[in-house]
């Protein structure tokens, strides 16, 4: 108990500068007099921001659907900007492309029916494709994983619907 109180007084104190970090950080992005700003956002799409493209697909697994195991293309140019740059943001964390071409995880004697994940990414002149094995011990690679999971049951989930309105 006494130590949250202390880190909590940390905190409490701490908070005043954060607020000035963050004043500080906007104008130096922006410029003193916003004249600066067009420079500021050129550079930062050059440095980061080149359209990436992810193909996802899934095999193996106990409910094995081959329907589901069709391959999902994921393009960061067709991502609202929150989901773009927390793909950006994953890929790195995880080091995608420093990553060999296969990652098992450690598999239990006499157990079946993992499942495979097969990532590729094109991204300006990087290209570099990872097979990820269950189960997936790298907490990054894991989190990479999840989000593209779900990036795929979304687009399957408007492709349905697109089906059902025609």
């Amino acid at each position: 108990m006494n130590e949250r109180r202390r880190h909590h007084d940390y905190m409490r104190r701490r908070r005043p500068l954060h607020g000035l970090f963050f004043v500080f950080a906007c104008l130096c992005l922006l410029g003193w007099n916003g004249v600066h700003a067009v420079k500021a956002s050129g550079i930062m799409a050059q440095a980061g921001s080149e359209g990436m493209r992810v193909e996802f697909a899934t095999s193996g697994g106990i409910a094995y659907f081959p329907g589901l195991a069709r391959p999902v293309v994921v393009e960061t140019d067709q991502l609202p900007e929150a989901d773009a740059r927390k793909l950006d943001e994953l890929v790195a964390a995880s080091r995608f492309f420093d990553q060999p071409a296969q990652v098992k995880g450690q598999l239990r004697s006499g157990a079946a029916d993992y499942r495979q994940y097969t990532i590729t990414i094109n991204q300006g002149t990087r290209h570099h494709t990872l097979t990820i094995t269950e189960p997936i011990e790298d907490p990054e690679l894991r989190q990479l994983v999840s989000f593209l999971e779900a990036q795929a049951k979304a687009s399957r989930a408007k492709a349905r619907d697109a089906q059902r309105k025609e």
